[in-house]
Parts: C-alpha cells; sequence; structure tokens
C-alpha cells in the first residue's frame, strides 16, 4: 500500500474537523444581589448594630457618636466590622449611629 491513500485520509479527517460548527454555550451571568443593611441604635445600652438583611453585603459596619461624661467633647468610636452584623463596642451616652456596608 502506498503512503498517499494515508494521507489522502488524514487531510480529510482534519478538513471535516474544521468544517464542524462549534457552538459556545455562554452562561448567564450570576444575578448580583444588592447589598441591603439595616442599622439599629440603643439609647440604654450604648451601642449601634448594623445587620445584612439581603445576604448581599461582603462585610457591614457600625460605629456610633458618644459624648462621655468625663469630657467636654464628642467622640465617635472605632469601627466594628462583621460578615452579617457589626455591634459597636459600648461607650456611655450614645448621641447617634453610623452604619455601612458593601
Amino acid at each position: 500500500m502506498s503512503a498517499r491513500p494515508r494521507r489522502f485520509a488524514r487531510t480529510a479527517v482534519l478538513t471535516f474537523a474544521f468544517l464542524v460548527p462549534t457552538v459556545l454555550v455562554a452562561g448567564s451571568p450570576a444575578q448580583a444581589v444588592a447589598c441591603n443593611y439595616a442599622g439599629y441604635i440603643t439609647y440604654s445600652g450604648d451601642y449601634a448594630r448594623t445587620t445584612d438583611v439581603s445576604g448581599g453585603c461582603t462585610q457591614v459596619a457600625a460605629r456610633h457618636y458618644y459624648d462621655p461624661v468625663w469630657s467636654s467633647n464628642n467622640y465617635y468610636s472605632s469601627w466594628k466590622y462583621g460578615g452579617d452584623v457589626a455591634q459597636s463596642t459600648a461607650a456611655a451616652e450614645l448621641i447617634s449611629g453610623q452604619h455601612t456596608g458593601y
């Protein structure tokens, strides 16, 4: 048998492979859930709390503004971070709370 018939068969297979249409199926992008959070402050407990209510937040944070009895100034507490819930450390005489999430 000569080499010519094998070469023809190989060429035919390669040509057929290039002619077969390729179907690409792209997956639909995932529906992103918005980050919705709820803020809560308690004057009796003197803290602020932030809660992820949508499940779409990577992280939430809370802090509060307070008026300590030992000072004539008002201060912000440091931010406290959490995945689903964040609560600032209690500090006397809370004035207001701040909340964020992303």
